[in-house]
């Protein structure tokens, strides 16, 4: 990957990056929030929280939102794995380059010993 290259990909993605952390982090609460949603009917019928708790999460509406939750989360955690090896190409990349223009054959590493 070209360094340029890696560079506009990287500013196209770090808003979504951003809203993909949040995602990330809310995702516990969210989960709370859509699990006492369900329960407060069957709290409210004087069922104990521990019932409700099971009868809330065998609902199929419960279980159809609580899926999309889910895969919120997926989607945000693969946005960042994949911006975060953007970032590992733009650093290879990078390395390259300056290995490149300071006239140190590639195979050198950066201690300035020959690997091999």
């Amino acid at each position: 990957m070209k360094l340029r290259d890696a560079e506009e990909e990287m500013k196209k993605y770090t808003e979504a990056v951003s809203e993909s952390q949040k995602n990330k982090t809310a995702f516990s609460r969210d989960e709370k929030a859509l699990l006492a949603r369900y329960q407060a009917p069957y709290i409210a019928d004087k069922k104990s929280v521990a019932v409700s708790e099971v009868l809330a999460m065998a609902n199929p509406e419960y279980i159809k939102e609580y899926d999309a939750l889910k895969e919120r989360l997926r989607k945000s955690c693969k946005h960042i794995l994949d911006f975060d090896n953007l970032i590992k190409s733009w650093d290879t990349a990078r390395s390259l380059l300056s290995t490149a223009r300071s006239g140190r054959p590639a195979a050198w590493s950066a201690a300035g010993r020959q690997e091999g």
